[in-house]
């Protein structure tokens, strides 16, 4: 992580006797060389074992001196260890950064370091606009980074999956779930697997079900789950569902939106079905790294979606706008920063 200011130097920054933005300076510098990392796959060389500057530049075609540098400042943002002039991964770094570690971060983080130094180049222009300057969506394709953002899209449900179908009641003999915006389908998967009779529809752009097909296959469900290609906008979702999902979904949409979206969805369910809505409720968590990133992701869905973050109670009413009853709220341990919102189709 960034380098964290000590006891001494946060006095010192308290007291005004130097700019603090330095460290936001150091904060950004280890991000960026954070970035380079991840596209040379340090992390997976460092894991192999300890080794010098001379030696890894000789694997990653680097000049000695410089990467020794880009070293020095990864190992002071603790994403790397130095013994004996060698070069080693820290604790985290195995855990978070390397690719194929359970619970890998890499994927994730390392496109949030391409929307940081690349997509905020126009952070400015939608500032002004209140719109994004290019979407996201547009982004992606035209860098060629869906296949990453497919890889980060999947990190975090990998390990949550199982712990949000078992914390979700269907509708008494649920038979056919639609999952709007499924991707990767992980989450299909694991209600498919709590659920023997139910099959589901996963529902996504074209580009973001590339890793569905390979899960599908892996979990041996492909007789139960269906891909759809479509967009939520402009597509019909067809009628009858038991239930849909609407993970991670919402924060896309603006308030001019969402609400023809949700009645559409509404549409789609049967008397009595259920809507799980599975996102961030708030921009003021209790922590101050918590808030930071919260508020970070906020900004990313305005400027690069259009949409935002909402509070339960602004969740709440625009279900009941849309026609839905019986709304409630629902935490999952396994899925700290997020929250269950679920609502039913009137019978």
């Amino acid at each position: 992580m960034p380098v964290i200011p000590n006891l001494l130097e946060r006095a010192f920054f308290r007291a005004g006797l130097g700019p603090r933005p330095l460290v936001d300076i150091a904060a950004a510098a280890s991000f960026r060389a954070l970035q380079a990392a991840l596209r040379l796959e340090l992390f997976e060389l460092l894991a192999r074992g300890p080794r010098t500057a001379d030696a890894l530049a000789r694997d990653l075609n680097a000049d000695p001196t410089t990467l020794a540098a880009l070293l020095d400042l990864l190992e002071a943002a603790g994403h790397l260890r130095r013994r004996n002039g060698a070069y080693e991964n820290s604790r985290d770094a195995s855990r978070w950064l390397v690719r194929d570690a359970k619970g890998s971060s890499a994927a994730f983080v390392q496109l949030w370091t391409d929307v940081v130094f690349d997509e905020w180049d126009t952070l400015e222009t939608s500032l002004q606009s209140g719109h994004p300057a290019v979407h996201m969506h547009e982004w992606l394709t035209a860098r060629g980074k869906w296949p990453l953002f497919n890889a980060a899209m999947a990190e975090f449900p990998r390990g949550a999956a199982d712990a949000v179908a078992a914390a979700v009641a269907l509708p008494a003999r649920a038979r056919s779930l639609l999952d709007v915006g499924g991707s990767h389908g992980l989450y299909a998967i694991a209600f498919c697997r709590r659920h023997p009779d139910l099959r589901a529809t996963i529902f996504d752009l074209p580009m973001a079900l590339e890793r569905a097909r390979d899960n599908v296959a892996a979990a041996g469900l492909g007789d139960r789950l269906v891909l759809r290609a479509g967009d939520l906008t402009v597509d019909d979702l067809g009628k009858g569902y038991d239930a849909t999902l609407l993970f991670q979904l919402i924060h896309y949409y603006g308030d001019d939106v969402l609400p023809t979206l949700l009645g559409k969805v509404l549409a789609a369910l049967q008397p009595g079905g259920s809507v799980v809505i599975l996102d961030q409720l708030t921009l003021s968590p209790p922590t101050p790294a918590a808030r930071a990133f919260l508020r970070t992701l906020a900004l990313q869905y305005r400027v690069s979606l259009g949409g935002r973050l909402r509070p339960f109670g602004d969740v709440r009413r625009v279900l009941i706008d849309a026609g839905y009853v019986d709304v409630r709220r629902k935490r999952v341990l396994r899925v700290p920063g997020n929250e269950l919102v679920i609502a039913r189709r009137p019978a």
